[in-house]
């Protein structure tokens, strides 16, 4: 009786570690999803600072 209470105990206990396992890889994704998103807003700022850039030269330029 008691080793079976253990063995349904530890099984209980797997059972819960296999859900957070799937639950991490889960996150894991998403993860990669908002990694991707942020590096391509990376890429948009950048561009946006030489586009900026390019302004602000042209408004010197022709100021002078």
């Amino acid at each position: 009786m008691q080793l079976e209470r253990q063995g349904d105990q530890m099984e209980a206990r797997c059972a819960k570690i296999e859900n957070q396992l799937s639950e991490v890889g889960r996150m894991r994704e998403d993860l990669a999803v908002v990694k991707a998103k942020l590096e391509g807003y990376g890429e948009s700022i950048g561009e946006m600072k030489g586009t900026l850039k390019e302004i602000f030269n042209l408004l010197r330029v022709s100021k002078n």
